[in-house]
């Protein structure tokens, strides 16, 4: 952040919006879909006080069986979670809940967001389709990205997040069997303060597949399967900074920041199994379900939480980073993520007149 500019607090941002748009067919199997959003208020760290978000999609019908398309839009974000290390009672917890409105200190998020996409049906009932997108998001609040103690640095500096992929996927939506196979690739980057790394979060590959089979009358089985990279996180350490002697006395706990988005978690994997069962009743519609979620028992570990303390009381001289065990180890004695989903039944029942 700029250190001249003073720090503000509040409570809301107020703007008025006009919007509009427009559809029709431009040319033979051409159809285009225009719109503009016009966001009038006060001006803020980064743009005027009119912040326009224009937005068109065009789509094209190739043949009997192929349809392309293509889409360009701009979105205007004002409110932002900034997450955080700090020393815990027990390590370094990491926190989302720091929240930042856009104001004079905090610019909004401008993205802008172009895709490029292709459907075609292979048989009767089976479409295959594929999309490519680039995303190009600016003003986008991060922690300071070098490596190195939490000190002697601004809170939060402004990055710009520059993401593309491709989803290809083919689906089977009609028939006694169904079902669907998508592969997604995907890289995701920030740039601030000079340095480019991987944002946090991100998952380059993910894998889904999922089938249902009616089994008999109104009763179908079914299964789901993801595979997906761990995702990536920075991770914060709690060490003992400029020890003189054998006690605590004199030391200093500080916070160490590693290398921005280089750790990742374990591979996700989930199998999830579905029955399915629904009748008619004169006009009443009835059904009953039950699944069983993460068959595979799976620890499927959330978002990075926490990282303990390295070294806690040295035994003489002075404590730096230690480097064991492995800081690009995702080991749970050193690292703390939140719970993902445990083997779970879930069973209901629906009703619809």
């Amino acid at each position: 952040s700029d250190p001249s500019r003073p720090v503000e607090a509040d409570r809301s941002l107020r703007y008025g919006l006009l919007w509009g748009e427009v559809e029709g067919d431009v040319a033979p199997g051409l159809r285009a879909l225009a719109g503009a959003r016009a966001e009038v208020g006060r001006a803020l760290w980064g743009s005027g006080r009119l912040r326009m978000a224009p937005r068109l999609s065009l789509r094209y019908r190739a043949g009997r069986r192929t349809t392309l398309s293509a889409a360009a839009g701009r979105t205007w974000q004002y409110a932002q979670a900034l997450v955080a290390g700090a020393p815990g009672h027990d390590g370094v917890a990491v926190s989302g809940v720091f929240w930042t409105l856009a104001g004079d200190t905090v610019p909004a998020i401008r993205s802008d967001v172009y895709t490029l996409g292709a459907e075609r049906w292979l048989a009767d009932g089976v479409l295959a389709s594929a999309t490519a997108y680039l995303r190009d998001a600016d003003g986008v609040r991060i922690p300071h990205p070098a490596e190195g103690w939490l000190v002697d640095r601004p809170l939060s500096v402004a990055a710009r997040n520059r993401a593309r992929g491709v989803d290809v996927s083919v689906r089977r939506l009609a028939g006694r069997w169904t079902g669907s196979a998508g592969y997604a690739y995907g890289v995701s980057e920030l740039e601030a303060a000079g340095e480019r790394f991987p944002a946090p979060t991100g998952r380059e590959h993910t894998l889904d597949l999922s089938g249902m089979l009616k089994v008999a009358g109104e009763l179908r089985v079914g299964a789901a399967y993801t595979l997906a990279s761990g995702v990536r996180y920075t991770r914060y350490e709690w060490v003992l900074e400029d020890c003189g002697g054998a006690a605590e006395e004199g030391c200093r706990f500080a916070t160490y920041a590693r290398p921005p988005g280089a750790m990742r978690a374990p591979t996700y994997r989930s199998l999830d199994l579905l029955a399915d069962w629904s009748a008619s009743l004169g006009r009443w519609q009835m059904g009953a379900y039950a699944q069983l979620r993460n068959v595979l028992r799976r620890d499927n570990v959330g978002a990075y939480t926490a990282s303990r303390p390295i070294c806690t009381k040295p035994q003489g001289g002075s404590c730096h980073p230690i480097l064991e065990p492995d800081p690009t180890s995702w080991d749970p004695r050193t690292n703390r993520f939140l719970p993902g989903l445990p083997f779970l039944p879930l069973a209901g029942v629906r009703v619809a007149f």
